[in-house]
């Protein structure tokens, strides 16, 4: 996350956030293959986020996330599917 810095970040007020930067940063790091754990990031680890901006958060990241995933496919590519366990028994194509 990137606080916006023109933004009233003190202690106790819900966090101000810079979307822009802070969405660029998660596209930076999947850039490199990583993942982003959102809600272990902010709500578990007593980030000082609230429930509502976590929430957005993680909305958001997420649609960017499908977003960038699918400006990386290729249109030839099929599109992603199940990963449960019957799936990669009958299909083979378990990633794990």
């Amino acid at each position: 996350m990137v606080a916006d810095p023109a933004g009233d970040n003190t202690p106790g007020a819900p966090a101000v956030l810079d979307w822009d930067r802070t969405l660029a940063f998660r596209r930076h790091l999947w850039s490199y293959g990583l993942g982003v754990a959102e809600a272990m990031d902010t709500a578990q680890r007593g980030m000082g986020l609230d429930y509502p901006a976590t929430r957005e958060l993680i909305r958001r990241s997420a649609a960017e996330a499908r977003s960038v995933a699918a400006r990386r496919r290729s249109p030839r590519s099929p599109p992603p599917t199940g990963s449960s366990s019957t799936t990669c028994a009958t299909r083979g194509r378990c990633r794990c």
